[in-house]
């Protein structure tokens, strides 16, 4: 292939190992983060990330399957009823906050079980020939949570990496994107639900992972 000599980018096209899922259709699935509370609907990640595929890709629909309050057991279970009808080429999963709440999480997280969980989430997505992206585990807001919490994610979340490089996922470092900012608490409207600011950092952070192939921002 000759590259041109001014610098533009070269464009080869390829096929994406989608089956037969939809190339333009993405699933956000997730908890309460994806579905956006804390922020005008307008204003959640899947909504803003829209915004971004369509401006760049052309066409773009990101079927919000966010589900309040559920942990990854629950994932698993909502699996079925919320992403293969849809045929996403791409399915966005954002899911582990809520196993915080799990007495045996908190008390040794090697023995947590949300890395187990998001793994057999990983292998359903790969089975319905949809891409996996992972996101790690945003952090929360440490004005609101003692340290320990944020310390609970950081270790859930190196279990997160090694889990998505084994299993061929796309890592989507959501936790790192927000430790760049100036202030961790501005991002938050609450003790864990990010506001505008935090969900467009995790929209860009999907945007980038899709689009251009980075993991951080």
């Amino acid at each position: 292939m000759q590259v041109p000599a001014d610098g533009q980018p070269v464009r080869v096209p390829l096929t994406l190992p989608i089956g037969n899922n939809r190339p333009d259709v993405y699933v956000a699935f997730g908890d309460s983060i994806t579905r956006g509370d804390g922020a005008a609907p307008s204003q959640s990640y899947p909504a803003r990330l829209q915004a971004r595929l369509i401006a760049h890709f052309g066409d773009a629909f990101v079927n919000n399957r966010g589900g309040d309050g559920t942990n990854t057991f629950e994932a698993i279970e909502r699996f079925r009823r919320n992403v293969p009808a849809h045929e996403p080429a791409y399915t966005l999963i954002l899911y582990g906050t809520n196993d915080w709440h799990d007495p045996v999480c908190q008390e040794n997280t090697p023995q947590c079980h949300t890395a187990a969980n998001l793994r057999t989430l990983v292998r359903l997505v790969k089975a319905e020939r949809s891409l996996p992206f992972l996101a790690t585990i945003p952090p929360v807001n440490p004005a609101l949570n003692g340290q320990g919490r944020n310390d609970w994610v950081d270790g859930v979340n190196t279990q997160l990496k090694a889990m998505a490089a084994a299993e061929g996922a796309f890592l989507v470092d959501i936790n790192q994107a927000f430790k760049n900012q100036p202030s961790l608490p501005a991002l938050f409207d609450d003790g864990v639900h990010p506001n505008a600011a935090g969900y467009d950092l995790i929209a860009q952070g999907f945007f980038e992972a899709i689009a251009h192939g980075r993991a951080v921002p």
